[in-house]
């Protein structure tokens, strides 16, 4: 490709891709301490001082989670893909399974006790004749993010209309989606 120093050009435009589907990643950043690894960092913002949110923060947003790079073939042709760094595991804890078990709309906790406010959840949906599945997280007093599929666009969602705060500020109240590879 091509960059002229505002705008990248690719050799073919079906080339082109997103790295990330968010809304305030920025200045992403690669390593390469670990000989045969490519590491990503991005960071995001909060907006919370900037705006005056909350003044007294000590900070101005974040890393992200470091993933890997790697070079794979989807849809047949090469692509950049990403994952969670390996090192994230020893983070891991008082792991819960629950499998293959049906949910209905509007289904009690699938596991009564287990909260919080960072949670590492893997889940995989199979929505049969749905077309929609998800998750509501973060979940009480009538707010809640949910995070599902959507079969009919073939695209995962975040949705965070009902999920506090509707100001923008550091991607409050935004909702994304971003589509899967066909298989």
């Amino acid at each position: 490709g091509d960059f002229d120093g505002a705008t990248f050009t690719a050799d073919t435009p079906e080339a082109a891709g997103r790295m990330d589907y968010g809304t305030n990643y920025y200045a992403a950043q690669t390593f390469s301490d670990i000989p045969g690894r490519r590491i990503l960092v991005g960071w995001i913002s909060t907006g919370f001082v900037r705006n005056g949110i909350w003044p007294e923060l000590p900070w101005m947003g974040a890393m992200t989670v470091a993933r890997e790079l790697a070079l794979e073939t989807v849809d047949g042709r090469p692509q950049v893909v990403t994952k969670p760094v390996a090192e994230l595991e020893a983070l891991r804890s008082g792991a819960t399974q629950v499998a293959n078990r049906r949910v209905q709309a509007g289904a009690a906790p699938l596991v009564p006790g287990v909260q919080g406010n960072q949670l590492d959840i893997e889940v995989t949906f199979e929505p049969g004749s749905s077309a929609r599945s998800g998750l509501r997280v973060l979940a009480g007093s009538g707010l809640y993010t949910e995070i599902g599929y959507d079969a009919s666009a073939h695209e995962v969602y975040i949705e965070r209309s009902k999920a506090g705060r509707q100001d923008g500020i550091g991607g409050n109240g935004f909702s994304g989606r971003a589509p899967l590879p066909h298989e």
